[in-house]
């Protein structure tokens, strides 16, 4: 039986080169190839549901060139679906295969993608024609089988999660090789994840509540298969609204799962790795393990971005706002109005042997300032500007997607287009 694929492409000259370059590449296996350039959303779900192998082309472009609209999640379940992109991606629209689009806020050009896909088609080509191509087998046993396939190859990818301050990077790149030549594992190499300052947020930016356990729900997907988590330690180490973020993860799976990955702590100086030390990782009570299942779950880049702004919307209703359910900060206008910086020179508290879960959820330590929406306009408007001892200035937007519900189109109000809405990104700098 010929293998069936379907590409979806966008409308764009770049967009049109790739569907070429893939067109000519299935065509030489002697796979049956159908495209679509300016699809529904039926046709996109039924390509996912019964073709062996769906390629989209999600890449970022001008309104009416690129095909957000007709976008479902089903590629953050299937295997089979291939998400490729000449531009970064938005933050809650990914494939299960990773590395099909370049990380904030870099691109890519056609050649890089195409090279990605041959290798995503030979790991796929011993198991097509896919079985099952019908709603009632792939309804939720295909997406379950694929997420474990997807848990399997990260953990087979990457062994150990590098915690660290970005004013250290250069020392955890270096921890990272050595790492990897198996200097810490009798000689055995292991895959170390280290994510560059950047990629899922600066640590200068000013963010939203909302936005950073955005970024620690995207860390811990990342963090839940490793099975070391080595800590860069250095001065300013536990001064980090991130870094602790990343402790309290791991507080997190031990509560749910009754086990964590392996701590260790790096001292750069002499060169001493200590194991499981004692009072870093704190323990959580039943209240707080809840609390962060509502906080990872609605900022969790799995739900939608339409969904949730309409419970929001829901939950600003007096009466709704105190039910047991709606009454936390989580469904609050602030959460994601409010834009908050770490203080760049926090050096007058460290949580080490004394992390507090309560304070970090509720956002008071570490030391979190907040800044007017009237500074953030001008900064808007002007690139840049001063507020008391710091500097505000703008970086590269980045995108979030919002899917389309029964026909209608759910992008914010401001936004230009009503499927990917730009979210300014702004820094802070002490003068």
């Amino acid at each position: 039986m010929p293998i069936q694929a379907t590409i979806f492409s966008t409308r764009s000259p770049e967009g049109k080169a790739l569907e070429g370059m893939l067109r000519d590449f299935l065509h030489a296996l002697g796979w049956i190839v159908s495209v679509h350039n300016q699809p529904t959303q039926s046709e996109f779900n039924s390509a996912c549901i019964k073709q062996d192998v769906v390629f989209v082309d999600a890449s970022v472009e001008l309104a009416g060139t690129h095909n957000y609209a007709a976008f479902t999640a089903q590629p953050q379940a299937y295997d089979h679906v291939l998400v490729a992109s000449r531009t970064y991606l938005p933050q809650n629209f990914y494939g299960l295969r990773e590395g099909g689009a370049p990380p904030y806020p870099f691109s890519q050009n056609n050649q890089a993608i195409m090279a990605w896909i041959r290798e995503q088609v030979a790991d796929l080509l011993p198991n097509l024609p896919r079985t099952g191509k019908n709603i009632w087998s792939t309804g939720l046993r295909g997406p379950l089988k694929d997420l474990e396939k997807a848990r399997v190859r990260a953990s087979q990818q990457h062994q150990i999660f590098v915690s660290f301050r970005n004013s250290v990077h250069k020392q955890a790149k270096d921890l990272q090789q050595q790492l990897a030549s198996g200097k810490f594992h009798q000689g055995v190499k292991q895959g170390v994840l280290l994510l560059s300052p950047g990629e899922l947020a600066y640590q200068d930016e000013v963010l939203s509540y909302l936005q950073r356990w955005e970024i620690l729900s995207i860390i811990e997907e990342k963090m839940r298969t490793v099975k070391e988590v080595w800590i860069l330690e250095s001065d300013q180490y536990y001064q980090s609204w991130w870094t602790s973020g990343e402790m309290v993860l791991m507080a997190y799976f031990q509560a749910v799962s009754k086990r964590r990955p392996l701590l260790k702590v790096y001292h750069p100086k002499t060169q001493k790795v200590e194991v499981e030390p004692a009072g870093v990782v704190p323990e959580l009570s039943y209240e707080q393990r809840r609390s962060l299942d509502r906080l990872l779950s609605t900022a969790g880049r799995t739900r939608g971005a339409e969904t949730a702004q309409k419970m929001r919307e829901f939950a600003s209703i007096p009466l709704i706002g105190r039910s047991a359910f709606f009454n936390h900060p989580a469904f609050s206008l602030e959460w994601t109005q409010q834009r908050v910086f770490e203080e760049p020179t926090n050096t007058g508290y460290s949580w080490k042997n004394a992390l507090n879960p309560d304070l970090f959820i509720e956002m008071v330590q570490p030391k979190l300032i907040p800044v007017p929406h009237e500074v953030l306009q001008q900064v808007a408007q002007r690139g840049a500007t001063d507020y008391q001892q710091y500097s505000f200035m703008m970086a590269p937007h980045r995108y979030i997607w919002y899917a389309t519900r029964l026909g209608r189109l759910n992008g914010p109000k401001y936004s230009d287009e009503l499927t990917i809405a730009q979210e300014l990104v702004f820094r802070a700098k002490k003068r």
